[in-house]
């Protein structure tokens, strides 16, 4: 899409972000209340009727509110109607979405993540395809927003089939307070992450235009992919930490953090380092040389990709052990302090008083501060609740991420926007010099790579599906 519709990709992705503000009440914490109920042995047909009947509830909210804003906008001339079709399409996505997620969080909470996989797999691969036909054919915003709808649609469908394989029966809801008791806590928390997550696009938009949107959204789109993968690893989390006592199995939960903790910076950190040095080379590379301006914005939001997975993990520390009201007080603090930065490094002006006019570059920045302070502020509460203080040897990884910083920051003096050769050799240079440093401080051996051996075994994984698949649990 940034190589062929360039324009059409931002304005698309404006249309997208204005919905998506309001898929904010979509959540509000009764996925996270479904999946730790199911992991401890509730009856698995209230609690998937319970979760359904509450998530197509705020479906309804989230609904009014889009087509109330889309009446306004349309009204006041504030919208043209390439935005409001755009709105309306992405407004039937994320209610397809949002049964989809149900279905999902319900797998999530059997520890039946391989289902979770086919499932985001099927959606991605039929939008990605659609994607790809509706840019080389040089289509509209609206085309190319109906992939993402026609995608949510399949992966629903499938959804639906895998439900049937494990026999879930819809019954009277009657976890309803249940849930509602869990989520509360979190609601206003969850929905500030959400909205702040989707306004960034709006308000780049508002005071800079859709080409700074197809810049920003387009680095984004990286960003939170790799954000997935800590999303994925927290989530298998939560049913885990559920089964411990945390005042009487300090010891096994404080290794399973800081081993979680380990690999999730070996996983991390290298990818920040290669964001750091050498994001415009990516941006180059992956979008085309008219986007080398992501490069700068790439840059600003590397501090997401690690901070979002720490605080992803010591949220699930929080769900586990009923303390969401903490985790929904470092919320709300960090998500101001990010909207506040929005206004400030986003726009050129604001009532007639000068600001700091970053555009995309600001918005990512102000991400990237945001989940800074609540990494911060989430990990003095996780301390208090296991009496252990983050991973020890944290300094090891800080140690090899500049080692490798620096080596890529010697190696750009020899690159050259575009030089795909070149950033594959900046890639293995990156992981060499990290993971060697690492090695030379006593921080990665035999254990660590038999791990990652077995991680990513093929009869591992197979044999992992295989045993979801064979039948109930």
């Amino acid at each position: 899409m940034t190589r062929y519709v360039g324009e059409q990709y931002g304005v698309m992705m404006w249309g997208w972000g204005i919905v998506s503000a309001f898929a904010a009440v979509n959540d509000l914490g009764v996925g996270s209340a479904h999946i730790k109920y199911l992991s401890e042995g509730n009856d698995q047909n209230a609690c998937f009727s319970t979760h359904l009947l509450l998530k197509l509830c705020l479906v309804g909210v989230m609904s009014a509110l889009t087509v109330a804003s889309l009446l306004v906008g349309s009204k006041s001339g504030g919208m043209d109607a390439e935005t409001s079709t755009i709105i309306v399409v992405f407004l039937l996505y994320f209610v397809v979405l949002s049964v989809q997620n149900a279905i999902m969080q319900t797998f999530t909470g059997r520890l039946e993540n391989g289902k979770v996989s086919i499932i985001t797999l099927s959606e991605y691969t039929v939008r990605t395809v659609l994607l790809i036909c509706f840019a080389l054919a040089g289509a509209s915003a609206i085309q190319l927003s109906l992939a993402y709808t026609v995608g949510g649609i399949v992966s629903l469908a499938v959804s639906i089939l895998l439900l049937k394989m494990i026999k879930v029966r819809l019954v009277r809801p009657a976890y309803i307070r249940m849930y509602l008791r869990f989520a509360a806590p979190l609601a206003v928390s969850i929905a500030l992450v959400s909205f702040v997550n989707s306004f960034d696009k709006v308000i780049v938009g508002a005071f800079h235009g859709t080409m700074e949107v197809a810049y920003y959204a387009a680095i984004s789109g990286i960003v939170w992919g790799f954000s997935m993968l800590s999303n994925s690893l927290n989530a298998v989390m939560l049913p885990h930490l559920a089964r411990y006592d945390f005042d009487e199995d300090r010891a096994p939960v404080r290794n399973l953090l800081w081993r979680t903790e380990k690999y999730l910076f070996m996983l991390l950190l290298p990818i920040i380092a290669m964001f750091l040095a050498v994001g415009p080379q990516i941006c180059s590379v992956l979008f085309g040389a008219t986007f080398e301006p992501s490069g700068k914005m790439l840059a600003g939001m590397a501090g997401v990709v690690c901070f979002y997975a720490y605080v992803g993990l010591g949220a699930q520390v929080l769900y586990s052990t009923n303390k969401g009201a903490v985790y929904s007080k470092t919320t709300i603090v960090s998500m101001l302090f990010t909207l506040c930065l929005f206004f400030i490094l986003v726009p050129d002006e604001l009532f007639g008083v000068a600001l700091a006019g970053l555009g995309g570059v600001g918005a990512a920045v102000a991400m990237s501060a945001g989940y800074t302070v609540q990494a911060v502020l989430v990990s003095f509460a996780v301390k208090g609740i296991t009496h252990s203080p983050p991973y020890p040897r944290l300094w090891r990884h800080v140690a090899a991420f500049l080692v490798a910083v620096a080596a890529l920051t010697l190696l750009t003096r020899h690159f050259d926007a575009g030089d795909f050769i070149l950033l594959v050799v900046g890639g293995f240079l990156c992981l060499g010099a990290y993971f060697a440093t690492l090695a030379l401080l006593g921080e990665f051996g035999k254990e660590d790579v038999r791990f990652f051996k077995n991680a990513l075994n093929a009869k591992s994984l197979y044999g992992s599906l295989s045993d979801e698949f064979g039948g109930d649990r």
